[in-house]
């Protein structure tokens, strides 16, 4: 019978692309699959600190044809759309008429493919899970060793392969891994735009330039960032069968919208290596998060954010002598981070010491002072939000949060700035503040406080107000 007159519960759904699953059912079920794939976007509510209700847009993953019995939704859903045919007594057929191919490799195989290391069981298994699945998130903490991973699957497939960055830094390190590792590998930089190789690398914003379309695997690195219009529009063109995203902090939790993004063209997460498994396996350094409160100056209890931030973070003098006492007090190295240049800028005046790096300091500029900081040489270094996440120095000892907020992301991303391991490094001290001066800024330091127990971070300590 013609889909228009069956009135139950009955979908097909067809996959012979890499991109979109079809999907074709009655109308009213269309409707109401549309429904479940649409997001309220908040991206334009936000106007001078107070939130307009009526500027929320609503949008779908799912697009209904013009017949209305059939319609399409991006790949990375099939798992959440057939949980909801399922939990809604659906009867339908899942028909996959793409090739898959089979890998069988041995463990010794994956662990030695590199040559530059050996990977750990967890990167084997990651590998595998990947080769198995072909497409999915891995979430891997800081330290996991996420870029060994992903140089595997490259290494090992022999797939065309495009790999997408946030940063050109990123890009630009793994190059040298991907070289280390015998691949051939080249990268798409300004006017240079060479996708002659197995392995290409560019940026987000270089990603307009990309010619070609016959890549049969596309790799995103720290992929809580490709929720962009640039990320989205990549994803959707390249039709290939291998799809990975790769993150520390895939999901926010929060925002639904951006989830939906992150899992559109990808999929779900297939495999989790978190910060407390990796610490008790001792290949992460241990932290101990001292929560320092700070209840001064009182006044603005209910300011909104942009006057909460200025008062209670950026220009209180009480916090920022807290902050500078850390720094000058505390053994070895020492990395604030925040996300104010002003702030930082407040910072420098109280820590004699320090420099700041920010967006604005030259890219060699901020390797060579990194690298001096990473060698050992004595002063506190304090960096913006470029050093939230791909920027690798193992040896700090010391790292304070110092810019609040309340984005998971961030605040996973921070932490995870300390807690790669050397010789001689095995624990790590980590400063956050729970800001008492206003109600905003109250609840941001609860909500971390509370994600720090949710990665199972055992050692918080509450130090005393003085």
């Amino acid at each position: 019978k013609h889909l228009k007159d069956i009135m139950g519960k009955v979908a097909r759904i067809t996959i012979d692309d890499n991109r979109f699953l079809f999907i074709e059912s009655h109308p009213d079920n269309l409707k109401n699959i549309k429904k479940e794939f649409t997001f309220p976007d908040f991206s334009e509510c936000w106007e001078r600190g107070k939130f307009h209700k009526e500027k929320i847009k609503q949008i779908s993953f799912l697009t209904i044809g013009e017949n209305n019995i059939s319609g399409l939704l991006p790949i990375g859903f099939r798992g959440d759309l057939e949980k909801w045919l399922d939990k809604n007594d659906f009867v339908y057929k899942t028909v996959d008429k793409r090739i898959n191919e089979t890998y069988n490799f041995t463990e010794k195989e994956i662990a030695e493919n590199l040559g530059y290391l050996t990977l750990d069981s967890d990167q084997i298994q990651a590998v595998k899970t990947c080769l198995e699945q072909g497409n999915g998130l891995v979430s891997a903490a800081t330290g996991a060793g996420k870029t060994e991973i992903f140089i595997s699957l490259c290494n090992l497939t022999k797939k065309k392969t495009l790999v997408l960055f946030s940063s050109i830094q990123l890009a630009k390190q793994t190059l040298v891994r991907m070289k280390n590792a015998g691949l051939d590998s080249g990268i798409v930089q300004g006017g240079n735009v060479d996708e002659n190789h197995q392995v290409v690398m560019a940026t987000v914003q270089s990603s307009h330039k990309l010619y070609r379309n016959d890549y049969e695997m596309v790799i995103i690195d720290e992929t809580h960032k490709a929720t962009g219009e640039q990320y989205q529009d990549v994803l959707k063109r390249m039709n290939c069968r291998y799809r990975f995203g790769f993150s520390a902090t895939p999901f926010t939790k929060k925002d639904h919208l951006r989830d939906a993004r992150t899992k559109a063209f990808l999929g779900d997460v297939i495999y989790k290596l978190g910060a407390a498994t990796l610490i008790e396996k001792k290949r992460l350094a241990d932290p101990t998060i001292h929560i320092v409160t700070i209840n001064k100056p009182f006044g603005f209890e209910d300011a909104k954010w942009i006057v909460a931030e200025r008062r209670g973070i950026i220009y209180n003098k009480y916090r920022n002598q807290k902050i500078a006492d850390i720094a000058n007090s505390v053994n070895g190295s020492c990395l604030i981070l925040l996300k104010n240049i002003a702030h930082g800028e407040e910072l420098c005046k109280l820590i004699p010491d320090a420099i700041f790096l920010h967006g604005s300091v030259e890219v060699k500029e901020r390797e060579k002072i990194t690298a001096r900081f990473e060698a050992g040489e004595k002063f506190t270094l304090i960096a913006s939000t470029i050093f939230d996440e791909g920027i690798d120095i193992k040896s700090v000892m010391n790292v304070i949060i110092a810019g609040g907020g309340q984005s998971p992301i961030k605040a996973v991303q921070r932490v995870g700035r300390g807690l790669r391991t050397t010789a001689t490094k095995k624990t790590v001290e980590i400063y956050d503040f729970y800001d008492q001066t206003n109600v905003i800024l109250e609840k941001h330091s609860i909500e971390r406080i509370h994600l720090y127990e949710e990665e199972g971070f055992k050692k918080i300590v509450y130090e005393k107000v003085k």
